[in-house]
Parts: C-alpha cells; structure tokens; sequence
C-alpha cells in the first residue's frame, strides 16, 4: 500500500511550529531575562509561564496591552485555524 503525502497547507504549518517552538526555546533557555521583560508575567525562575494556552496571551493584552502578549495570541490563533482547514483539506483528499 502506497502512503500518502501531508498535504501541503499542514506541512508548512508544521515546519512553521518547528522554528517557533525551537526559536522560543532558545529564547527561553539562553535569554529568560529578555523574554521576562517583554511579557505580562515577568521571569518565572525555570519556566517562563507565558507559553502556553493562547487565550491566557489574549486576556494579558487587553489588560496590560503589551504587544508581545498580542502576537502570542495571534499565532495561536492562526496556528489552530490553519490546522483545522488543512485537516478538512486532509479529510476530503482521504475520501476521495
């Protein structure tokens, strides 16, 4: 049986989650302070609590409205909205 490709829509999304997640990483493991100060939450000693749920970047803009805390949520946004049209685009190509 011959396997099927990843559509084209949900390989870029992956590739664009690899460089995010190693980019923040990165950030976050040789530059704590850097991050610390650009976000709502300020330096959390060993993890720097503002990665995580997107809603958590969003309600931290409209209280503080610090940038950073926007493009956290936008990405998030955007990444799952990407998801899920590539996983109907997946869908109907399987079905056929």
């Amino acid at each position: 049986m011959k396997q099927k490709k990843m559509n084209a829509l949900l390989r870029v999304l992956f590739i664009v989650l690899i460089i995010a997640i190693f980019g923040a990483a990165i950030l976050q493991i040789f530059a704590p302070e850097y991050m610390g100060r650009s976000a709502a939450y300020g330096i959390a000693k060993g993890w720097q609590r503002e990665i995580g749920i997107g809603t958590n970047h969003f309600v931290h803009y409209l209280q503080m409205q610090k940038f950073v805390n926007l493009l956290g949520a936008v990405e998030n946004y955007l990444l799952v909205i990407g998801w899920i049209i590539g996983w109907r685009i997946e869908e109907k190509r399987q079905a056929l």
